[in-house]
């Protein structure tokens, strides 16, 4: 029984730093807004981080996912990411679900989900912004029916929480695209 609790730890340190990746975001360099992420190897070591840089990149496809799945096929050498693991602070929007499937990622760990962004005043807190464009039929799945790729909800709470902490920073203090 040792092995699930140390996986179950394993997850939990490698989903706390995207979150932290997610706050150093939207909260201390306001970058962009609250989104981080991490992969992960077959041996558990972390290959890429990244965040959200939107706002300070002037690049409108500066999204964690995307940063960290190129550290790591760049550190790795290579373009295919199988075996590995993302971790994301946040349910990717369909650009970063593209890259995913595109790197063959294994497995991906989500924190916050559509719900979360609608409840906290997210994007204005109206629509589905991870489901409004995507050309496969997958991406249209619920996360947990998708068969292909798993997507799994994990520590929702504490990655809604740095949305949360984002909504309520100072008018005018936030990042806006």
């Amino acid at each position: 029984m040792a092995a699930p609790a140390a996986a179950d730890a394993a997850h939990a340190a490698h989903m706390r730093r995207a979150i932290e990746l997610s706050r150093r975001a939207g909260l201390e360099e306001r970058s962009g807004k609250c989104f981080g992420a991490v992969v992960v190897d077959e041996s558990g070591a972390v290959v890429g981080e990244g965040y959200n840089k939107v706002i300070a990149e002037s690049d409108p496809t500066w999204h964690a996912e995307l940063a960290a799945i190129r550290e790591a096929t760049r550190r790795l050498g290579r373009p295919s990411l199988e075996g590995c693991t993302l971790y994301a602070s946040t349910l990717p929007c369909p650009m970063c679900t593209g890259a995913i499937y595109w790197a063959k990622v294994a497995c991906v760990y989500y924190g916050a989900d559509n719900e979360d962004m609608i409840r906290l005043g997210v994007n204005g807190g109206s629509g589905d912004y991870t489901r409004d464009v995507f050309f496969g039929r997958e991406d249209r799945l619920d996360p947990p029916q998708r068969a292909r790729l798993p997507f799994r909800q994990f520590m929702r709470e504490e990655a809604a929480a740095a949305h949360g902490d984002y909504v309520n920073l100072p008018p005018g203090s936030r990042a806006v695209y």
